[in-house]
This record gives C-alpha cells, sequence and structure tokens, in this order.
C-alpha cells in the first residue's frame, strides 16, 4: 500500500474528502503507454505485462443501453484463471474489487455504490506486487487490498460484458518497486 494524498473536494452537496496516491509516486515512473481511448464490446488483452504500474482513464457507457460489467482484470496469470477484478457492475450498482480468483487466503469483494445512470466513472487503479488500490471518483472512495499473484501473473485485460463501453484516455505508468 501506498501512502495518500488527501484533499477535501466541494461538490454539488456540499464537500468530501478524497484520496489519491502521493504526488512522489511520479518519480517511480518507468515507462508511460498512452493507449488513448479503447471502444470495446467483449475482452481486449493489451501487449504490456507489468507487475506494478498506476492504471487511469474514466470508463463511459451509454446509460440508455448500459453494459452490466466493465472493468479489468489485473496481475492476470497468462491463461487467465487467477486474477485480481476491478470495475463497476452496473447492474449492482457499484465499483468493485474482487479477489475471489486469486490465491488470497481471504478471499472476498468490497463494493461502492455508484450512479450509472451518469454513464461515466473516473477510475485509478494503482497495482504491486502485492496489492491492489482503487480509485473511483476522483478518490472519494478507495479500496485497498493485498492481493497474492504469483511472479508471472503479470498481464491486464479490459471487458465489457452484455454492451458495449469506451475506457477513455487509457493510460498506464510502469513504476520501480
Amino acid at each position: 500500500m501506498i501512502t495518500h494524498d488527501v484533499r477535501l473536494l466541494r461538490t454539488g452537496a456540499g464537500y468530501a474528502l478524497a484520496s489519491s496516491p502521493t504526488a512522489a509516486l511520479r518519480n517511480y515512473v518507468t515507462r508511460t503507454h498512452q493507449i488513448g481511448d479503447v471502444q470495446l464490446s467483449g475482452v481486449r488483452d493489451p501487449d504490456l505485462r507489468a507487475t506494478a504500474y498506476e492504471l487511469s482513464c474514466e470508463l463511459v457507457w451509454n446509460p440508455a443501453s448500459a453494459p452490466s460489467n466493465i472493468g479489468f482484470e489485473l496481475r492476470r496469470e497468462p491463461q487467465g484463471g487467477r486474477h485480481v477484478a476491478v470495475g463497476a457492475f452496473l447492474n449492482g450498482p457499484y465499483a468493485y474489487v474482487n479477489r475471489r480468483p486469486t490465491v488470497n487466503p481471504t478471499g472476498g469483494e468490497s463494493q461502492t455504490q455508484i450512479d450509472p445512470s451518469t454513464g461515466r466513472l473516473a477510475i485509478r487503479a494503482l497495482v504491486d506486487r502485492s496489492s491492489v488500490e482503487y480509485f473511483i471518483d476522483e478518490g472519494r472512495h478507495v479500496h485497498s487490498h493485498r492481493v497474492f499473484p504469483l511472479p508471472g501473473d503479470d498481464h491486464i485485460r479490459l471487458f465489457v460484458n452484455d454492451g458495449e463501453a469506451t475506457f477513455r484516455a487509457l493510460t498506464i505508468r510502469e513504476l520501480k518497486v
């Protein structure tokens, strides 16, 4: 887990605390992959292997025909069985981190309510050798989990179930750890 910077955000409903990875994290970026906008129905496996990285984008969908589930499989094994899933289950409706498909002894899933009628969700995920942190809606909600991937679990998968969505301004920054 990494140190967070905490700030006060002004919202339409007043003020909210928000959290983000410390700004010093930029000193550990070794390579940046500006993937851009990815429109998707189904799955896509970027040609990228990494064990420590920051992933950011805005998930965008049509609220009138929203997909059921959109997100990423992180620290994915090459054959795809083991991974940590992060995303938005729009039928829930909630954002989540699901550790069940890993070798984690406690498994489990954490959830945060979201509003799918907005048609968008800003996300940021910080991944390293033993943790996944998921920042939702400018850091107003954060999921921090220990994970236990095997050394070769270094793949990433994008997925959209039952519909279509765009991963807007998808960027992956590899980090030295």
